[in-house]
């Protein structure tokens, strides 16, 4: 299969078979052998120098004990390990289960040996006697790797509850459909190519000789191949790709948006012109390795929804997937998979190709499935009855009108303001996420193209929201003044729009202090909700929750309890019980009654708010920062000074590494945790 070859492509010089790694992940390799002597020794220089083709960073040791060391200090690394025969045999019992080292391969000159104290070991990868034979079990270890590395979203559906599911919806499922849909919509412009290179020329070569000749070809000759061809070729754009997607690298998610758009657009052809003369009815076989972990959590699953959140290459053929999914280096807590995909005659929500007549490699029997492809979750059976790490997990096409899917998709969209543009949408989750700076690169982008005063308007009350958030209060006013003055001149008093940033703006007074003019923005965003919208409706909770925030700060605690709950009422009527917004609603609930000095009330409110945000924002998300810190303020007046402290700290980790080193709340949460962190002495 083309995904074989890709991974590492020959290119033969006259002399010697060389080796270009375009791995998914970044590997070490760690090559310890008492011989080695790269300096004086031209045979060894060539063996590293060929090493180096496959991986990049190759280290050699001759002494056990500085190897030993090294390897400890690169905890989060993927190391691939070459050592000798005898010193393999002394070290192993030492170092085998150290989670950062991957594979071992034994390069020795008495194979029959070696092999036999090497089967005992479950991640000998290979035992080689000539530097050909190394390169090749590198090269199948790494694409082992690549494949493992596919990145997975699992939603149990068993209950058949879907809304209830969405509480605890598994966030890369969700940040990667919103992703999807908002990249086949954008406009990318006759430079995206030319501007992605220059960011990869910048930013992620280092000057790496083939990889600015990779970028001088694609950017000559792009669009003179088919985006398939592409991304089976040995270039880069498969390994970049697949790695932003599988670590939800949005820099180069973003930049690369022209490609999935490409390669998407093209799928989408070929399922059309493909479907029905050829693969109705047909299994796909793709082979992998998953934690024990995540595999259990899909037996858990059964019935459900599995996505495959990047790209997935498939097989036609059992046995091709087979030696991807088998046993070839056996890692402590990973489990073989074989998916089988069945396809079913019915119109399918996921859409792929025969790529074989289209790839770099044409005599290759490949399916390619698009971005985020969604399965359910049929039967899971082991392939050996004896043999419990290898397992076979079937999965069916869902159907265009699979009501689970369609109402989960449904949810998704309306969280991202489908009516907007695409980069509008892109820029509004970016700062959803706290990614500002990645929000502010879309505004940029937006201010370009904009050319009608309603686009204009949307990217200045987009502008006002990021400032806000960066905390630059006075830059973020500005901002959703100029929209306000453009709507003004383009709408009427009454339209909607317009309520949105009056309730913003009333934000901003209302964290600058001016409280008589955030009360005034909030009112007359109300009045404006009031006289197209029902009572109960969500919109109107918004502002409930913002005027109480405002009587808050105010101090008339009691009024603002009532309006928080008015908010929490009508949340809890038509959200899902750990929508972040009520959690927001919890917090300022847990605020007001601590201004009250009704402890047990406040960390009840706030404990409720936390519990929610864990599930449904990012790890290092600032909400979260604020409600660590104010569950920390309530323990520490309980003179509760450990628990304080750590929750202190939990919020000021996620402030300094949000790029918020200026923003007013940083400082004064230092003073709260120097403080407490006194009384714990």
């Amino acid at each position: 299969m083309s995904w074989l070859r890709r991974t590492i492509a020959y290119l033969s010089d006259g002399r010697k078979n060389k080796v270009t790694t375009n791995s998914v992940r970044d590997f070490r390799l760690v090559w310890l052998d008492k011989f080695i002597d790269v300096a004086n020794d031209p045979h060894c220089a060539n063996t590293v120098a060929q090493l180096q083709e496959i991986v990049e960073d190759v280290r050699t040791f001759t002494d056990v004990n500085e190897c030993i060391e090294f390897i400890n200090g690169l905890k989060e690394d993927y190391i691939l390990m070459v050592v000798s025969g005898s010193l393999g045999e002394m070290i192993l019992p030492s170092i085998h289960d150290l989670n950062q080292i991957k594979f071992f391969c034994v390069f020795c000159q008495d194979q029959q040996r070696h092999r036999q104290w090497t089967s005992k070991w479950s991640k000998i990868g290979g035992v080689v006697t000539d530097i050909a034979s190394l390169c090749r079990t590198i090269q199948k270890m790494i694409e082992h790797s690549d494949q493992d590395s596919t990145p997975i979203s699992i939603i149990n559906t068993t209950d058949g509850k879907i809304e209830k599911n969405l509480d605890q919806l598994d966030r890369s499922f969700m940040y990667s459909q919103i992703l999807k849909e908002i990249l086949l919509d954008i406009d990318f412009g006759p430079r995206c190519v030319h501007n992605f290179l220059t960011y990869c020329r910048k930013n992620l070569f280092d000057d790496d000789i083939k990889l600015l000749e990779d970028a001088k070809k694609i950017e000559e000759t792009y669009h003179k191949h088919d985006p398939i061809w592409w991304y089976t070729s040995p270039s880069f754009l498969y390994t970049y790709i697949n790695k932003a997607l599988r670590d939800m690298d949005l820099d180069v998610i973003i930049r690369m948006g022209f490609f999935i758009q490409d390669l998407t657009d093209y799928l989408d052809i070929l399922y059309s012109a493909q479907h029905f003369s050829r693969h109705d009815g047909k299994i796909f076989y793709r082979g992998q390795k998953l934690s024990e972990e995540r595999f259990e959590q899909i037996k858990k699953s059964t019935g459900g929804l599995l996505s495959f959140n990047n790209f997935l290459s498939t097989s036609t053929e059992e046995k091709v997937a087979m030696r991807f999914a088998g046993p070839t280096v056996k890692e402590p807590g990973l489990v073989s998979i074989l998916f089988v995909i069945r396809i079913g005659t019915s119109p399918c929500s996921v859409f792929y190709g025969n790529v074989r007549e289209f790839s770099y490699y044409p005599k290759e029997e490949e399916v390619l499935f698009g971005m985020h492809s969604v399965f359910r979750i049929g039967e899971i059976e082991a392939v050996n009855a004896s043999d419990d790490s290898f397992w076979k997990i079937h999965l069916t096409f869902t159907n265009d009108k699979d009501e689970q899917l369609c109402r989960l998709t449904d949810r998704i969209r309306r969280e991202t303001f489908t009516t907007e543009s695409g980069w509008y949408r892109l820029g509004n989750l970016l700062n959803t996420l706290g990614e500002y700076s990645k929000a502010e690169l879309v505004c940029d982008a937006m201010f370009a193209q904009s050319t009608r005063q309603a686009d204009l308007a949307s990217v200045y009350h987009l502008l006002g929201m990021i400032r806000y958030g960066q905390g630059k209060y006075k830059e973020s006013i500005k901002a959703y003044n100029t929209s306000i003055e453009i709507k003004k001149k383009i709408f009427s008093s009454t339209n909607p729009s317009l309520a949105a940033t009056h309730s913003n703006i009333g934000e901003v007074y209302n964290a600058l202090g001016r409280y008589n003019e955030a009360f005034s923005s909030h009112n007359n965003a109300l009045k404006i909700k009031r006289s197209h919208l029902s009572e109960d409706h969500p919109d109107l909770a918004i502002s409930y929750d913002n005027i109480g925030s405002v009587l808050y700060n105010m101090s008339v605690y009691s009024q603002a309890i009532l309006h928080f709950e008015k908010a929490l009422e009508i949340r809890l009527k038509d959200l899902p019980s750990t929508h972040p917004d009520i959690a927001q609603s919890y917090h300022n609930l847990g605020s007001a009654y601590f201004r009250l000095e009704e402890n047990s009330e406040a960390l009840s409110y706030f404990n409720k708010a936390i519990d929610i945000k864990q599930k449904s924002l990012p790890d290092k998300h600032i909400s979260l920062a604020t409600t660590y810190k104010s569950i920390g303020a309530v323990h520490e007046r309980l003179q509760e000074y450990e628990i304080a402290r750590s929750y202190y700290q939990n919020a000021l980790d996620i402030s300094q590494g949000a790029s918020l080193t200026q923003h007013p709340s940083l400082r004064k949460l230092q003073k709260d945790f120097d403080r407490v962190n006194k009384n714990c002495h």
